[in-house]
Protein backbone atom coordinates (compact mmCIF):
# COMPACT_ATOMS: atom_id res chain seq x y z
CA UNK A 1 0.00 0.00 0.00
CA UNK A 2 1.58 3.07 -0.95
CA UNK A 3 2.24 6.43 1.15
CA UNK A 4 0.06 9.03 0.63
CA UNK A 5 1.32 12.83 1.07
CA UNK A 6 -0.08 16.15 1.20
CA UNK A 7 -4.05 16.36 1.55
CA UNK A 8 -4.81 12.97 1.00
CA UNK A 9 -2.50 11.87 4.17
CA UNK A 10 -4.13 14.13 6.34
CA UNK A 11 -7.83 12.79 5.27
CA UNK A 12 -6.47 9.08 5.76
CA UNK A 13 -5.68 9.59 9.00
CA UNK A 14 -8.59 11.88 9.94
CA UNK A 15 -10.74 8.51 8.78
CA UNK A 16 -9.36 5.98 10.23
CA UNK A 17 -8.78 7.89 13.66
CA UNK A 18 -12.50 7.76 13.65
CA UNK A 19 -12.69 4.40 13.12
CA UNK A 20 -10.41 3.74 15.68
CA UNK A 21 -12.68 5.23 18.05
CA UNK A 22 -15.30 3.02 17.72
CA UNK A 23 -13.35 -0.50 18.26
CA UNK A 24 -15.44 -2.30 20.93
CA UNK A 25 -13.52 -6.03 20.63
CA UNK A 26 -14.37 -8.40 22.91
CA UNK A 27 -17.93 -6.89 23.64
CA UNK A 28 -21.17 -8.27 22.54
CA UNK A 29 -22.90 -6.89 19.43
CA UNK A 30 -25.92 -8.92 20.06
CA UNK A 31 -25.92 -6.20 23.27
CA UNK A 32 -25.18 -3.26 21.55
CA UNK A 33 -27.93 -4.02 18.90
CA UNK A 34 -31.14 -4.64 21.81
CA UNK A 35 -29.84 -1.76 23.76
CA UNK A 36 -29.86 0.35 20.59
CA UNK A 37 -33.28 -1.23 19.67
CA UNK A 38 -34.56 -0.14 23.34
CA UNK A 39 -33.32 2.94 23.06
CA UNK A 40 -34.96 4.18 19.63
CA UNK A 41 -37.53 2.56 21.13
CA UNK A 42 -37.95 4.59 23.59
CA UNK A 43 -37.37 7.91 21.60
CA UNK A 44 -40.02 7.24 18.84
CA UNK A 45 -42.49 4.98 20.63
CA UNK A 46 -42.30 2.67 17.89
CA UNK A 47 -40.25 0.71 15.66
CA UNK A 48 -41.22 2.93 12.52
CA UNK A 49 -37.80 4.01 10.44
CA UNK A 50 -35.80 1.83 12.37
CA UNK A 51 -32.55 -0.06 11.23
CA UNK A 52 -31.45 -3.15 12.85
CA UNK A 53 -28.23 -3.44 11.19
CA UNK A 54 -27.27 -0.25 11.85
CA UNK A 55 -25.30 0.03 15.60
CA UNK A 56 -22.38 1.88 17.56
CA UNK A 57 -19.09 0.68 17.59
CA UNK A 58 -16.66 -2.19 15.47
CA UNK A 59 -16.73 -5.39 17.28
CA UNK A 60 -14.99 -7.46 14.78
CA UNK A 61 -10.60 -6.61 14.82
CA UNK A 62 -10.79 -8.21 11.00
CA UNK A 63 -13.17 -5.76 10.06
CA UNK A 64 -11.58 -2.98 11.73
CA UNK A 65 -8.46 -3.62 9.32
CA UNK A 66 -10.51 -4.14 6.53
CA UNK A 67 -12.50 -0.97 6.83
CA UNK A 68 -8.99 1.23 7.56
CA UNK A 69 -7.46 -0.37 4.45
CA UNK A 70 -10.77 1.05 2.56
CA UNK A 71 -9.99 4.35 3.26
CA UNK A 72 -7.20 5.20 1.34
CA UNK A 73 -8.82 5.16 -1.90
CA UNK A 74 -11.27 7.12 -0.40
CA UNK A 75 -8.31 9.39 1.15
CA UNK A 76 -6.98 9.89 -2.32
CA UNK A 77 -10.50 9.98 -4.11
CA UNK A 78 -11.04 12.95 -1.85
CA UNK A 79 -7.80 14.90 -1.84
CA UNK A 80 -8.05 14.74 -6.23
CA UNK A 81 -11.90 16.50 -5.73
CA UNK A 82 -10.50 19.51 -3.53
CA UNK A 83 -11.37 18.12 -0.04
CA UNK A 84 -9.02 19.18 2.71
CA UNK A 85 -10.04 17.04 6.02
CA UNK A 86 -11.89 14.59 6.84
CA UNK A 87 -14.49 16.64 8.36
CA UNK A 88 -15.19 18.27 4.74
CA UNK A 89 -16.62 15.44 3.37
CA UNK A 90 -20.24 15.31 2.59
CA UNK A 91 -22.72 12.45 1.77
CA UNK A 92 -22.74 13.52 -1.74
CA UNK A 93 -18.88 12.85 -2.31
CA UNK A 94 -19.54 9.40 -0.62
CA UNK A 95 -22.23 8.97 -3.16
CA UNK A 96 -19.96 9.88 -6.10
CA UNK A 97 -17.08 8.15 -5.07
CA UNK A 98 -18.99 4.91 -5.02
CA UNK A 99 -20.94 5.45 -8.17
CA UNK A 100 -17.40 5.92 -9.69
CA UNK A 101 -16.00 2.70 -8.24
CA UNK A 102 -19.26 0.85 -9.40
CA UNK A 103 -18.58 2.16 -12.95
CA UNK A 104 -15.12 1.22 -13.19
CA UNK A 105 -16.26 -2.23 -12.74
CA UNK A 106 -15.55 -3.37 -9.22
CA UNK A 107 -17.84 -5.98 -7.86
CA UNK A 108 -21.36 -5.34 -5.66
CA UNK A 109 -19.31 -7.01 -2.68
CA UNK A 110 -16.61 -4.28 -2.91
CA UNK A 111 -19.04 -1.11 -3.04
CA UNK A 112 -21.18 -2.57 -0.37
CA UNK A 113 -17.94 -3.09 1.77
CA UNK A 114 -16.90 0.75 0.94
CA UNK A 115 -20.35 2.02 1.59
CA UNK A 116 -20.27 0.53 5.29
CA UNK A 117 -16.98 1.43 5.82
CA UNK A 118 -17.72 4.97 4.49
CA UNK A 119 -21.07 5.19 7.16
CA UNK A 120 -18.99 3.52 10.39
CA UNK A 121 -16.28 6.59 9.14
CA UNK A 122 -18.21 9.26 8.89
CA UNK A 123 -21.49 8.41 10.79
CA UNK A 124 -23.61 8.79 7.61
CA UNK A 125 -26.55 6.37 6.96
CA UNK A 126 -26.29 6.43 3.01
CA UNK A 127 -28.00 2.93 1.25
CA UNK A 128 -27.79 1.47 -2.16
CA UNK A 129 -31.05 3.14 -3.26
CA UNK A 130 -30.06 6.27 -2.15
CA UNK A 131 -26.38 6.47 -3.52
CA UNK A 132 -28.43 4.75 -6.80
CA UNK A 133 -26.07 1.49 -6.91
CA UNK A 134 -27.15 -2.11 -8.13
CA UNK A 135 -28.39 -4.26 -5.66
CA UNK A 136 -26.57 -7.87 -5.35
CA UNK A 137 -27.60 -10.87 -7.53
CA UNK A 138 -27.58 -14.25 -6.46
CA UNK A 139 -25.76 -15.46 -9.26
CA UNK A 140 -23.11 -12.88 -8.87
CA UNK A 141 -22.13 -14.72 -5.48
CA UNK A 142 -19.57 -17.69 -6.26
CA UNK A 143 -17.25 -17.72 -3.37
CA UNK A 144 -17.65 -21.33 -1.95
CA UNK A 145 -20.79 -22.25 -4.01
CA UNK A 146 -19.14 -23.70 -6.98
CA UNK A 147 -16.46 -25.77 -7.65
CA UNK A 148 -12.64 -23.59 -8.57
CA UNK A 149 -9.37 -25.23 -9.78
CA UNK A 150 -8.14 -24.01 -6.40
CA UNK A 151 -11.05 -26.70 -4.78
CA UNK A 152 -9.27 -29.48 -7.23
CA UNK A 153 -5.53 -28.81 -6.03
CA UNK A 154 -4.06 -30.98 -3.25
CA UNK A 155 -2.35 -28.53 -1.28
CA UNK A 156 0.27 -31.53 0.07
CA UNK A 157 2.15 -29.18 1.84
CA UNK A 158 -1.47 -27.99 4.29
CA UNK A 159 -2.81 -31.08 4.59
CA UNK A 160 -2.30 -31.04 8.31
CA UNK A 161 -3.86 -27.37 8.26
CA UNK A 162 -6.56 -28.63 6.39
CA UNK A 163 -7.54 -31.24 8.89
CA UNK A 164 -7.23 -28.94 11.96
CA UNK A 165 -9.48 -26.52 9.82
CA UNK A 166 -12.19 -29.67 8.71
CA UNK A 167 -12.22 -30.83 12.35
CA UNK A 168 -13.38 -27.73 14.57
CA UNK A 169 -14.73 -25.42 11.75
CA UNK A 170 -11.96 -22.56 12.50
CA UNK A 171 -11.67 -19.31 10.75
CA UNK A 172 -8.70 -18.70 8.44
CA UNK A 173 -7.31 -16.80 10.62
CA UNK A 174 -7.37 -19.46 13.77
CA UNK A 175 -5.23 -21.58 12.06
CA UNK A 176 -1.66 -20.03 12.57
CA UNK A 177 -2.90 -19.17 16.19
CA UNK A 178 -3.90 -22.68 18.03
CA UNK A 179 -1.19 -23.90 20.17
CA UNK A 180 -1.33 -27.25 22.01
CA UNK A 181 -2.27 -25.61 25.09
CA UNK A 182 -5.44 -24.64 23.47
CA UNK A 183 -6.64 -28.34 22.42
CA UNK A 184 -9.24 -29.64 25.18
CA UNK A 185 -8.11 -33.49 26.13
CA UNK A 186 -10.70 -36.55 27.26
CA UNK A 187 -9.48 -39.21 29.69
CA UNK A 188 -8.33 -41.42 26.47
CA UNK A 189 -6.11 -37.92 25.26
CA UNK A 190 -7.53 -37.55 22.61
CA UNK A 191 -7.97 -33.97 21.45
CA UNK A 192 -11.90 -33.14 21.51
CA UNK A 193 -11.88 -29.54 21.23
CA UNK A 194 -10.10 -26.44 20.66
CA UNK A 195 -10.29 -23.01 22.07
CA UNK A 196 -10.65 -20.17 19.99
CA UNK A 197 -10.15 -16.84 19.81
CA UNK A 198 -12.17 -15.35 16.87
CA UNK A 199 -14.05 -12.14 15.63
CA UNK A 200 -14.41 -9.51 18.16
CA UNK A 201 -12.20 -11.14 20.65
CA UNK A 202 -14.66 -13.61 21.47
CA UNK A 203 -13.06 -17.03 22.94
CA UNK A 204 -14.85 -20.49 22.24
CA UNK A 205 -14.37 -23.98 22.41
CA UNK A 206 -15.07 -25.58 19.31
CA UNK A 207 -15.94 -29.02 19.37
CA UNK A 208 -13.79 -31.71 17.34
CA UNK A 209 -15.31 -33.91 14.73
CA UNK A 210 -15.62 -37.64 16.40
CA UNK A 211 -14.42 -38.88 13.00
CA UNK A 212 -11.10 -36.44 13.24
CA UNK A 213 -10.39 -36.95 17.28
CA UNK A 214 -7.61 -39.43 16.12
CA UNK A 215 -6.07 -37.51 13.37
CA UNK A 216 -6.38 -34.08 14.94
CA UNK A 217 -4.56 -35.64 18.15
CA UNK A 218 -1.74 -37.39 15.66
CA UNK A 219 -0.92 -33.78 14.65
CA UNK A 220 -0.85 -31.94 18.24
CA UNK A 221 1.45 -35.09 19.37
CA UNK A 222 3.95 -33.98 17.41
CA UNK A 223 4.56 -30.57 19.06
CA UNK A 224 7.04 -29.86 21.26
CA UNK A 225 6.38 -26.46 22.65
CA UNK A 226 3.34 -26.19 24.32
CA UNK A 227 2.32 -22.33 23.69
CA UNK A 228 4.02 -22.33 20.48
CA UNK A 229 1.24 -22.19 17.30
CA UNK A 230 1.07 -25.81 15.86
CA UNK A 231 1.24 -23.90 12.24
CA UNK A 232 3.09 -21.29 10.94
CA UNK A 233 1.31 -21.08 7.06
CA UNK A 234 -1.69 -21.09 5.70
CA UNK A 235 -2.09 -21.02 1.85
CA UNK A 236 -4.73 -17.66 1.08
CA UNK A 237 -5.88 -20.12 -1.93
CA UNK A 238 -7.17 -22.59 0.36
CA UNK A 239 -10.92 -22.36 0.83
CA UNK A 240 -11.51 -22.54 4.33
CA UNK A 241 -14.77 -21.02 4.30
CA UNK A 242 -16.17 -23.72 2.42
CA UNK A 243 -14.47 -25.97 5.78
CA UNK A 244 -16.75 -24.15 8.24
CA UNK A 245 -19.83 -24.25 5.94
CA UNK A 246 -19.19 -28.58 5.66
CA UNK A 247 -18.15 -28.67 9.57
CA UNK A 248 -21.96 -26.87 10.79
CA UNK A 249 -23.55 -29.71 8.62
CA UNK A 250 -20.99 -32.33 9.32
CA UNK A 251 -22.11 -31.47 13.18
CA UNK A 252 -25.32 -31.17 12.94
CA UNK A 253 -25.80 -35.09 11.12
CA UNK A 254 -23.17 -36.35 14.01
CA UNK A 255 -25.50 -34.85 16.46
CA UNK A 256 -28.55 -36.17 14.95
CA UNK A 257 -27.39 -39.52 14.71
CA UNK A 258 -25.93 -39.65 17.93
CA UNK A 259 -29.18 -38.70 19.57
CA UNK A 260 -30.97 -41.09 17.14
CA UNK A 261 -28.83 -44.00 18.38
CA UNK A 262 -29.23 -43.14 21.92
CA UNK A 263 -25.96 -42.16 22.47
CA UNK A 264 -24.01 -39.42 24.03
CA UNK A 265 -23.89 -36.06 22.27
CA UNK A 266 -20.30 -34.66 21.05
CA UNK A 267 -19.18 -38.70 21.50
CA UNK A 268 -19.93 -38.00 25.59
CA UNK A 269 -16.35 -36.24 25.48
CA UNK A 270 -18.47 -32.97 25.79
CA UNK A 271 -21.05 -31.60 27.88
CA UNK A 272 -24.49 -30.05 25.63
CA UNK A 273 -24.62 -27.74 28.11
CA UNK A 274 -21.98 -25.97 27.36
CA UNK A 275 -22.92 -25.39 23.78
CA UNK A 276 -26.57 -25.46 23.29
CA UNK A 277 -28.27 -22.24 23.68
CA UNK A 278 -32.11 -21.48 22.33
CA UNK A 279 -33.72 -18.04 22.06
CA UNK A 280 -36.32 -16.19 20.43
CA UNK A 281 -38.51 -18.28 18.37
CA UNK A 282 -36.09 -21.21 18.84
CA UNK A 283 -35.95 -21.04 22.87
CA UNK A 284 -38.88 -23.41 23.04
CA UNK A 285 -39.59 -26.12 19.67
CA UNK A 286 -42.77 -26.66 20.02
CA UNK A 287 -45.79 -25.73 22.92
CA UNK A 288 -43.45 -26.64 25.79
CA UNK A 289 -39.63 -26.08 26.47
CA UNK A 290 -37.38 -29.06 25.67
CA UNK A 291 -36.83 -31.58 29.29
CA UNK A 292 -33.12 -30.74 29.77
CA UNK A 293 -32.03 -33.51 31.67
CA UNK A 294 -28.33 -33.52 33.83
CA UNK A 295 -25.47 -34.61 31.67
CA UNK A 296 -25.06 -37.38 34.45
CA UNK A 297 -28.18 -38.65 33.18
CA UNK A 298 -26.64 -39.27 29.74
CA UNK A 299 -27.84 -38.39 26.41
CA UNK A 300 -30.43 -35.53 26.93
CA UNK A 301 -34.08 -35.74 26.26
CA UNK A 302 -34.59 -33.33 23.49
CA UNK A 303 -37.69 -33.74 22.18
CA UNK A 304 -38.37 -30.86 19.53
CA UNK A 305 -35.16 -29.48 19.45
CA UNK A 306 -34.09 -30.88 15.99
CA UNK A 307 -36.95 -28.40 14.70
CA UNK A 308 -34.94 -25.44 15.75
CA UNK A 309 -32.36 -26.01 12.79
CA UNK A 310 -32.41 -24.68 9.69
CA UNK A 311 -32.21 -27.04 6.78
CA UNK A 312 -28.93 -27.14 4.70
CA UNK A 313 -29.53 -26.31 1.30
CA UNK A 314 -26.92 -27.76 -1.41
CA UNK A 315 -25.48 -27.41 -4.67
CA UNK A 316 -23.36 -29.95 -6.89
CA UNK A 317 -23.64 -31.70 -2.88
CA UNK A 318 -21.58 -29.15 -1.21
CA UNK A 319 -23.73 -27.72 1.99
CA UNK A 320 -24.58 -23.71 1.18
CA UNK A 321 -26.48 -22.19 4.39
CA UNK A 322 -26.70 -24.06 7.43
CA UNK A 323 -28.26 -21.89 10.08
CA UNK A 324 -26.37 -21.00 13.45
CA UNK A 325 -26.09 -24.47 15.21
CA UNK A 326 -24.16 -24.32 18.30
CA UNK A 327 -23.54 -21.44 20.34
CA UNK A 328 -20.86 -21.64 22.88
CA UNK A 329 -22.58 -20.81 26.34
CA UNK A 330 -20.15 -21.10 28.97
CA UNK A 331 -16.62 -22.17 29.06
CA UNK A 332 -15.83 -25.75 31.26
CA UNK A 333 -12.75 -26.15 32.39
CA UNK A 334 -10.48 -28.90 31.01
CA UNK A 335 -7.09 -30.35 30.87
CA UNK A 336 -4.34 -29.82 27.94
CA UNK A 337 -1.74 -31.80 27.55
CA UNK A 338 0.48 -29.31 29.51
CA UNK A 339 -1.74 -28.60 32.57
CA UNK A 340 -4.79 -27.64 33.47
CA UNK A 341 -6.44 -24.39 32.28
CA UNK A 342 -9.59 -22.13 33.08
CA UNK A 343 -10.89 -19.42 30.72
CA UNK A 344 -12.81 -17.07 31.48
CA UNK A 345 -15.59 -15.22 29.32
CA UNK A 346 -14.88 -11.89 31.03
CA UNK A 347 -15.00 -9.05 28.38
CA UNK A 348 -13.20 -5.94 29.04
CA UNK A 349 -13.15 -2.91 26.51
CA UNK A 350 -9.80 -2.92 24.88
CA UNK A 351 -9.30 0.86 25.87
CA UNK A 352 -9.35 -0.39 29.61
CA UNK A 353 -6.76 -3.86 29.15
CA UNK A 354 -3.81 -3.24 30.75
CA UNK A 355 -2.08 -5.08 27.81
CA UNK A 356 -3.00 -5.72 24.44
CA UNK A 357 -1.79 -8.27 21.60
CA UNK A 358 -0.53 -7.44 18.41
CA UNK A 359 -3.52 -7.45 16.64
CA UNK A 360 -5.52 -5.48 19.17
CA UNK A 361 -2.51 -3.13 19.40
CA UNK A 362 -2.19 -2.88 15.79
CA UNK A 363 -6.23 -2.10 15.30
CA UNK A 364 -6.37 0.35 18.07
CA UNK A 365 -3.76 2.27 17.09
CA UNK A 366 -3.72 2.52 13.57
CA UNK A 367 -0.17 1.13 13.69
CA UNK A 368 0.49 -2.14 11.22
CA UNK A 369 1.84 -5.24 13.20
CA UNK A 370 5.11 -5.98 11.55
CA UNK A 371 5.84 -2.06 12.52
CA UNK A 372 4.67 -2.88 16.34
CA UNK A 373 6.99 -5.99 16.16
CA UNK A 374 10.09 -3.88 14.80
CA UNK A 375 9.25 -1.50 17.66
CA UNK A 376 9.26 -4.45 20.89
CA UNK A 377 11.61 -6.86 19.45
CA UNK A 378 14.40 -4.59 21.75
CA UNK A 379 16.03 -6.46 24.44
CA UNK A 380 14.38 -4.81 27.96
CA UNK A 381 11.58 -3.23 26.24
CA UNK A 382 9.77 -0.79 28.51
CA UNK A 383 6.34 -1.31 26.80
CA UNK A 384 6.29 -5.49 26.26
CA UNK A 385 5.42 -7.73 28.29
CA UNK A 386 6.40 -11.45 27.51
CA UNK A 387 3.96 -14.14 28.61
CA UNK A 388 6.28 -17.52 28.04
CA UNK A 389 6.53 -17.00 23.82
CA UNK A 390 3.78 -14.43 23.74
CA UNK A 391 4.31 -10.62 23.19
CA UNK A 392 1.80 -8.36 24.96
CA UNK A 393 2.03 -4.48 24.72
CA UNK A 394 1.70 -2.60 27.50
CA UNK A 395 -1.10 0.24 26.56
CA UNK A 396 -0.22 2.90 29.05
CA UNK A 397 3.42 2.43 29.01
CA UNK A 398 3.35 2.34 24.91
CA UNK A 399 0.68 5.21 24.66
CA UNK A 400 3.33 7.67 26.57
CA UNK A 401 5.65 6.38 24.60
CA UNK A 402 3.96 7.22 21.56
CA UNK A 403 3.09 10.57 22.73
CA UNK A 404 7.02 11.82 22.48
CA UNK A 405 7.13 10.64 18.85
CA UNK A 406 7.15 12.51 16.06
CA UNK A 407 6.64 10.12 13.82
CA UNK A 408 6.73 5.92 13.57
Amino acid sequence: MKKLKGAAKRILGGLQNRLSKQARFGQSKHEAKQAAKAAYLKEHGNLDGYNPAKVDGIFSIGTMETYRAAMQPFAEWCSAHNVKNAGQITEAHAAAYLREREGAGLSPWTVSRDLSAINKAMGFSLSKGEVGLRQRKKSEITRSREETANDRRRFSKYQEQITVAKACGCRRASITRITPNDCVRNSRGQVVGIRLVEKGGKERIAPVLNEYKDRVTSIVDKAQEATRPLFTAYDSHIDNHRFRAEYCAALLRQLEQEQARGKPWFGGDLSPQNYIHLSGRDKYCGDTPPRWSPPSAGPWDTTGWRSSFRTTTTRNSRPLIVWKTLAYDKPPEFSGIFGKVVFSMLSVPIWEKANLTLEEAAAYYGIGINKLRALTDTDHCPYVLWVGSKRLIKRKAFEKYLESLYSV
